[in-house]
């Protein structure tokens, strides 16, 4: 399975419209631990963002570890579900658009 990219202004609220569904945002997240320690290092992070076509990933990439890396370690731990979930909220709250399509 491959993923297409489309992403709307990121507003904080997230919109009605076009949300992506949270399972396919999880397996889309793993994908980019590189280095499949468990976590998403900052660079990991910064690379989500750009992936969905965020304009400004180095900002988004901040906000992001300041809203779900609670012990501030510069990484979101895909196994501690406050830290997963709470970056999964702010992708899905900023509205980002991801279109699943297979590969031939």
């Amino acid at each position: 399975m491959g993923f297409g990219i489309g992403t709307t202004f990121c507003n904080q609220k997230g919109s009605e419209k076009g949300h992506m569904e949270r399972q396919t945002v999880i397996e889309f997240i793993k994908q980019y631990d590189r280095d499949n320690n468990g976590e998403l290092s900052k660079d990991e992070a910064k690379q989500v963002f750009k992936t969905l076509g965020s304009k400004w990933s180095s900002r988004r990439t901040r906000q992001a570890m300041k809203f779900s890396d609670k012990d501030e370690d510069r990484s979101i731990n895909l196994n501690d579900s406050y830290e997963f979930d709470s970056f999964i909220d702010y992708i899905l709250g900023c509205g980002y658009k991801l279109k699943t399509t297979t590969r031939a």
